[in-house]
């Protein structure tokens, strides 16, 4: 541990301040008249705002390469303007470390700036060739100062907010880290990612490595360099990453490698180097790529604000508020819905709505009272019995299925879970509470044992099914298409809110749902080629009927978080060979 100490006499009192290497250290002293002090701007002629720091952190796509050059730059706090001041380090071990020393600015605002070689988290080895990543940072009472993917991709935005938008430089920083992380699907407030590493757990751990792979997918360094660089000039302006073809080859990675082992390998990769104290789990967010998700307007995430009321399933929605509750329904054309309410204060309303309109649902159910509308499914090929209930205008089962096709029935399909026993890899002993795990050719019937609805639907693509799809689903239910998921959370409220609302109270540890319309959702995890059931306890995902494209077909899932955040759910293609929960809906 490397350590100063300065002394200076002033107006008769010694100040003593040591400080280790890897602070950021603001000193100033004066008179009474002298304003030199921390955050103050070039406007003030011969005014020094930052003095003698010693600038520390790590920088990271995975960890630099000692060696690596870091430089600090001085910027103007307003005007986003380069000054002359220019401070030069490098990087100290190939942890990725790295202190500046002895900064001195005009201004608290500063650029940093790393080139070197890497460690890459999907090959495990170091780059062959060099990257360049930034951070805008405001060094006023800042510790220290992390450079990552993050960082760089939202280095363009925030100095268009700052210069274009007025917007200080922290609002402007908060509002492009957010920004970055919707385009990746990730909704969430992680705080500032110059505060982010990948060694360390936690969700903006997490988002911070799994925007890092998912950028690395499917290139080399230099494909990596002129990906980042299209994004940075193309979301200044608009917030937005409107490149398809981008997003499109690194969600064809995201399908293989979640189902292939990849992710494991990463995992194993990061662990490897042996300077994590944890790998944060960002399979999570690799799984949420592509999902949309829609921010709130600047002013109110500048002020700290949210939105409040009703609530909100589009631009194209229309909501409704009555003494009696409140509803949205999308609008459209032709048919009256009224709303009223009786005693004191009676109002009544009225206004078109579409045909098939899908209203939202008042919850049924809280910690106190369950007035949701049950009922019971026996299934006459076992006798098993299944609680359901009425969700808006559908009838769900309230419970996993639990029906086992038999001895000899579906066996080639690796990854179904018959009683007891998945794959002969892994026992799985909780049937009785999370149900089967199925392929989706096992949820389909795809050898048409049960009916021709699914016939031939399986591990290739194209089938020919359409209409309800009965599969492994008792007789009178069927399999839910990709349209009636959607009914489902318009229903609850919309894709915001889905997670904790279908949730059930307990079994998901700290994210336990509020199960307000009494769905129940439970994690009974996944079945996965090479390591057999995963995440039992903390995830959830139910086959649809609905194909997308060559081995991907739709599925819903209640992802865990150890918050329960809003945004966390995925209505999205998932790898038919791995096996998912069944909930039907009545025919």
């Amino acid at each position: 541990m490397k350590s100063s100490i300065c002394k200076k006499i002033c107006g008769g009192i010694v100040w003593v301040m040591s400080f280790a290497v890897a602070s950021i250290v603001v000193m100033a002293c004066s008179g009474s008249d002298d304003k030199s002090v921390a955050g103050g701007t070039t406007d003030d002629a011969g005014i020094v705002a930052v003095k003698d720091l010693n600038v520390a952190g790590v920088t990271q796509k995975g960890p630099f390469a000692k060696g690596s050059a870091v430089t600090v730059r001085g910027i103007d706090c307003k005007t986003m303007k380069f000054t002359d001041e220019i401070f030069e380090g490098e990087v100290k071990s190939d942890k990725g470390d790295f202190a500046v020393e002895g900064v001195t600015l005009k201004s608290t605002c500063a650029v940093l700036e790393v080139t070197g070689r890497y460690l890459n988290e999907l090959s495990g080895k170091k780059s062959s060739e060099k990257i360049t990543l930034r951070v805008l940072t405001d060094l006023e009472n800042r510790k220290t100062v992390n450079v990552n993917v993050l960082t760089e991709l939202e280095y363009g935005r925030a100095k268009y907010l700052v210069t274009e938008k007025k917007k200080p430089v922290a609002a402007a920083k908060k509002r492009a880290g957010k920004e970055v992380l919707a385009a990746f699907g990730i909704e969430g407030d992680f705080g500032s990612s110059e505060d982010l590493t990948i060694f360390e757990g936690g969700d903006g751990n997490a988002a911070l490595l799994a925007v890092s792979v998912l950028m690395q997918a499917k290139t080399d360094e230099a494909g990596l360099t002129k990906r980042m660089d299209k994004f940075v000039d193309s979301f200044a302006e608009t917030g937005k990453w409107n490149d398809d073809e981008t997003k499109a080859t690194i969600d064809g990675w995201r399908v293989s490698a979640t189902a292939d082992g990849t992710l494991d390998s990463i995992r194993k990769s990061v662990d490897g180097w042996e300077y994590a104290d944890e790998v944060p789990p960002f399979e999570k967010y690799i799984e949420l790529f592509g999902d949309s998700v829609v921010l709130a307007d600047e002013e109110d995430v500048d002020e700290g604000s949210s939105s409040s009321g009703n609530d909100v399933l589009g631009d194209d929605s229309v909501s409704f508020s009555s003494s009696s509750g409140e509803g949205t329904v999308s609008s459209g054309k032709d048919s009256s819905v009224t709303t009223s309410s009786s005693g004191e204060g009676e109002t009544s309303s009225s206004f078109s709505v579409p045909p098939g309109t899908v209203i939202m649902a008042t919850p049924c159910k809280t910690d106190s009272t369950d007035t949701c509308e049950y009922g019971t499914l026996t299934d006459e090929r076992d006798g098993q019995t299944y609680r359901t209930v009425k969700i808006g205008e559908q009838w769900w089962m309230a419970e996993n299925l639990n029906y086992d096709y038999g001895e000899g029935v579906y066996e080639d399909e690796e990854f179904f879970c018959k009683k007891g026993v998945c794959n002969q890899r892994n026992s799985y002993e909780n049937y009785d509470t999370y149900g089967h795990l199925y392929t989706w050719k096992a949820a389909m019937d795809g050898e048409g044992l049960l009916s021709t609805d699914g016939l031939g639907c399986g591990k290739s693509y194209g089938c020919s099914a359409s209409g309800n799809v009965r599969g492994v689903c008792p007789e009178g239910w069927h399999l839910p298409s990709k349209s009636e998921f959607e009914t489902l959370i318009t229903t609850v409220g919309g894709k915001d809110v889905i997670a904790k609302k279908l949730r059930s109270t307990s079994g998901w540890g700290d994210a336990n749902g509020t199960d307000d319309y009494g769905f129940s959702g439970l994690p009974a995890g996944l079945w996965y080629d090479v390591e057999g059931l995963q995440r039992q306890g903390t995830f959830a995902c139910y086959w649809s009927s609905t194909e997308t494209n060559e081995d991907e077909e739709e599925c819903t899932y209640l992802t865990y978080t150890l918050e329960l955040r809003d945004g966390d759910y995925a209505l999205s293609p998932s790898n038919n060979l791995l096996g998912y929960s069944v909930r039907c809906i009545k025919d």
